[in-house]
């Protein structure tokens, strides 16, 4: 009631809790709330980094266009209306630390972008100030020259500050900013249309792909500036994005990505949308671009080094493994088995094989259908998951006569049935965590005795565990992404994103090494045997 009377934000009754969530969390970043896609490779284009680079770019800057003209088709990929209010924030926006809480900046018609290189950062102008593009062309040969030009590491790289706790940062900013022309450089990455990460590692299998999207291979850790979507392209043409989470979701990244792969790959007509407009371009043969060369006080030499070291030290505790498996979507559509929860039946039976119980787990489901809509929470740790993976001839197959086959795959019917339901449930507002999350808001907040019971609630052991999220899942199954991979959100929890494809599918599994309960190889290795074991039951079905 409260929301109906106010004519502006928050728009729902749990928009302000969301976005405070967000931006006064003061941990990293990177790994723990940033995932990563690597995309598809698009057919018949110069897989060369500055080619795709640039192809990329002008197509992004195409989408922008149609969106500020009030062009977009207002459907998600599979044609259903979707809240749009997240899509203003894809270019130009850049999250600040100037206190306790984060805040938001968007630029209204960007000019530039920010490409990073050797961790060096330049400023190359893609649109000119009458509001004609550079051309792909243009961009390209200027991503060329920053390349040919650019043979040292940068020792001092200031965007590895973005890798840290969010309060020294602020610290960081102000004293940086206090030096030379730094006010205004730094001024130049906040109002970039997109930061472009040349990276000079190659990632040619999904393990690199994985690292390269999530923190960077090798020295390429440095070339990056988080707190905005950073478009990733390896050394040898593979092409991801680093997402900035605290202003939009999956569903939102899809849309602009969608558009802008099946543009490059010559596959429009498979997509709900209108074509991306054709629109004239500068005369200009190359970019116009500078270097940002900051002038880092010797104060904060040793911070920088410290930085880096931190996160280097932070990327190598983690273990990103990828599994591939023969399970697809046309093979699991033979089984008659919804694949999101035929994914997570092998998840569960994974970790209860490790544990010995069911873990907390969290899989987001889009709200996007609602005005403001963001994400929900699927629980899959039901009774009926538990009825499952506890069940004994899952761990002695000698048990397993054709009448316990019978049963066993009558539970597994059970359990995926229930994910399934959960899932649609969430999706259409019928969730039970948004709406926890506002209650536990207001019962914060009450100076009565008004949500006593409800306090103690929220401040029982039982509530605490069932949130503390052991196992993270994402599914990211578009026809262009290739993998997905997102951190663990806890000390002892695994990271695992997933994209179905028709003949197999992908799952990123990452956890910290430093752990002493989450193994990410026995965990990796578990899910694929418990995906072969649930096969057994559903073959010939």
């Amino acid at each position: 009631k409260k929301m109906a009377k106010i004519a502006g934000y928050p728009f729902n009754y749990v928009e302000e809790q969301w976005d405070k969530n967000y931006l006064s969390f003061r941990g990293s970043s990177p790994i723990n709330i940033s995932p990563a896609v690597t995309l598809k490779p698009v057919r018949g284009k110069d897989r060369s980094q500055s080619s795709l680079a640039a192809a990329y770019i002008f197509a992004c800057m195409r989408w922008y266009t149609k969106l500020q003209n009030g062009e977009l088709d207002l459907i998600g990929y599979d044609g259903q209306k979707v809240d749009m209010s997240q899509m203003p924030t894809q270019f130009g926006c850049c999250r600040l630390s100037h206190g306790d809480v984060d805040t938001k900046k968007v630029t209204l018609s960007p000019k530039h972008i920010i490409v990073m290189y050797k961790a060096h950062v330049f400023e190359l102008t893609v649109m000119q100030t009458d509001g004609t593009l550079l051309s792909a062309n243009a961009i390209e040969r200027a991503l060329s020259e920053i390349i040919s030009q650019t043979t040292e590491e940068n020792p001092l790289p200031i965007g590895i500050l973005s890798t840290g706790g969010r309060n020294d940062l602020v610290g960081y900013t102000n004293e940086i900013e206090s030096a030379g022309e730094n006010a205004s450089l730094l001024k130049s990455v906040n109002t970039a249309f997109l930061t472009v990460c040349l990276d000079s590692y190659p990632a040619s299998d999904d393990d690199s792909k994985l690292q390269a999207g999530l923190h960077g291979v090798g020295r390429d850790r440095n070339n990056r500036w988080f707190d905005k979507n950073q478009l990733i392209v390896s050394k040898d043409g593979c092409v991801g994005v680093n997402f900035e989470h605290a202003f939009s979701d999956k569903v939102t990244w899809a849309r602009w990505l969608s558009e802008v792969w099946h543009d490059l790959n010559g596959s429009r007509s498979e997509t709900p949308y209108s074509s991306l407009p054709n629109l004239p371009v500068s005369k200009k043969t190359v970019a116009p671009f500078r270097k940002l060369a900051f002038d880092v006080p010797v104060s904060m030499h040793g911070i920088i080094n410290s930085a880096k070291q931190g996160w280097k030290n932070a990327t190598r505790d983690l273990y990103q493994g990828a599994l591939v498996a023969d399970f697809g979507l046309l093979r699991l559509q033979k089984y008659k088995i919804d694949p999101d929860a035929f994914m997570h039946m092998a998840f569960h039976l994974s970790f209860f094989r490790l544990s010995g119980r069911l873990a907390p787990t969290y899989r987001s489901a889009s709200t996007a259908s609602f005005f403001h809509g963001r994400t929900e929470t699927v629980r899959s740790a039901t009774k009926e998951m538990l009825n499952f993976v506890a069940h004994k001839s899952l761990y002695d197959p000698a048990t397993l006569v054709p009448s316990k086959l019978q049963e066993l795959r009558l539970l597994g019917e059970n359990a995926a049935q229930k994910h399934v339901t959960l899932s649609h449930e969430a999706s259409n507002g019928m969730g039970i965590d948004r709406h926890l999350l506002a209650l536990n808001t207001l019962a914060a907040s009450d100076k009565t005795c008004s949500f006593a019971d409800a306090t103690e609630f929220f401040d029982s052991p039982m509530y605490t565990y069932s949130g503390n999220w052991q196992m993270y899942t994402t599914n990211a199954t578009y026809p262009f992404f290739d993998l997905y991979s997102t951190g663990p959100v806890t000390e002892h929890g695994y990271g695992l994103g997933y994209t179905f494809h028709d003949n197999d599918v992908k799952c990123s599994v990452v956890s910290f090494l430093s752990s002493r309960k989450a193994d990410g190889p026995t965990m990796r290795d578990g899910i694929l045997r418990a995906m072969r074991d649930i096969a057994i039951l559903f073959e010939g079905k």
